[in-house]
């Protein structure tokens, strides 16, 4: 009898070990991987008036994705380093204007190819929004500013 209980014991271990180590090598279905975000990868050109604006994304490695975003209207220019990393199972969205401090926006929603990374404490703007269409890219920021919503949009095409 003893035996038989120390068997049962044993296979019961080792099936409930087995389902946590196969959880968690597996994401739930509410988990998000960078390679979910993979359709950014390129360079996106468009203009917006007189702006010329560029972002350069390259492909997911190592849990992030990193770009640089470029805007010029005549001799004079503006840029930001932007990067998407895996934490834990979800993904967060770090800008930093002009090479400075990045801040972190944290993924909001994600589906099909369309991403909505958020930070309502930041100043403006506190939503990022990439929605891709074939060939294009729409890039949009929204958030409050000075007490009115502001949205500011943008569509690049794929150069490469």
């Amino acid at each position: 009898m003893y035996r038989n209980t120390v068997i049962v014991f044993c296979i019961c271990t080792f099936a409930v070990a087995s389902a946590g180590y196969a959880f968690q090598e597996g994401q739930p279905s509410s988990g998000h991987s960078i390679e979910d975000v993979a359709w950014l990868t390129g360079s996106w050109t468009g203009s917006q008036g007189k702006a010329a604006t560029e972002e350069h994304w390259i492909e997911p490695k190592g849990g992030m994705m990193l770009a640089i975003n470029r805007t010029s209207i005549g001799d004079k220019g503006s840029f930001e380093f932007l990067r998407i990393a895996q934490k834990g199972k979800s993904l967060s969205y770090f800008a930093s204007p002009s090479g400075g401090k990045a801040v972190e926006f944290t993924l909001k929603e994600l589906k099909d190819q369309r991403v909505v990374f958020e930070n309502l404490k930041h100043d403006f703007p506190q939503r990022i929004i990439y929605k891709r269409i074939g060939d294009e890219l729409h890039g949009q920021i929204e958030g409050e500013a000075e007490g009115q919503m502001r949205t500011v949009k943008w569509t690049w095409k794929l150069t490469r």
